[in-house]
């Protein structure tokens, strides 16, 4: 069988072969629906994170009751949050401001003045 529109022809090879294509390209997006709709089989954390057994944190983050965080930031009822940020209720957050960083617990030691090159300076002008 062959089609013929507007000059050009497609035999009935070349529509299987486009069929085929085309139904393997959507097999392929339900697989990979599949994968990402996949929920993790208890809590998944790495570092000092911490989350519960439905939800994924990595670094210091933490992950409660179907979400996902990493770095600092903090995510509950099925959010995501990434770097320094906080999610709640199905919302996606990233970046926002980390806490500075906590001042050293061991004292520096005093600097020494700095010497003077010479007794008198004068400034030229």
């Amino acid at each position: 069988m062959t089609i013929n529109t507007k000059g050009r022809t497609m035999t009935t090879k070349k529509m299987r072969a486009a069929l085929l294509a085309a139904l393997s390209g959507t097999a392929g997006l339900v697989a990979a629906g599949t994968l990402v709709l996949t929920i993790p089989a208890g809590a998944q954390q790495s570092g000092s994170a911490n989350a519960d057994n439905t939800s994924v944190a990595s670094g210091a983050a933490t992950a409660q009751n179907d979400s996902v965080a990493s770095g600092n930031a903090v995510a509950v009822n099925g959010s995501v949050a990434s770097g320094c940020s906080t999610a709640t209720n199905e919302s996606t957050a990233s970046g926002g401001a980390c806490a500075p960083a906590a001042a050293p617990s061991v004292p520096l030691a005093p600097s020494a003045p700095a010497a003077a090159a010479a007794a008198a300076p004068t400034f030229a002008g």
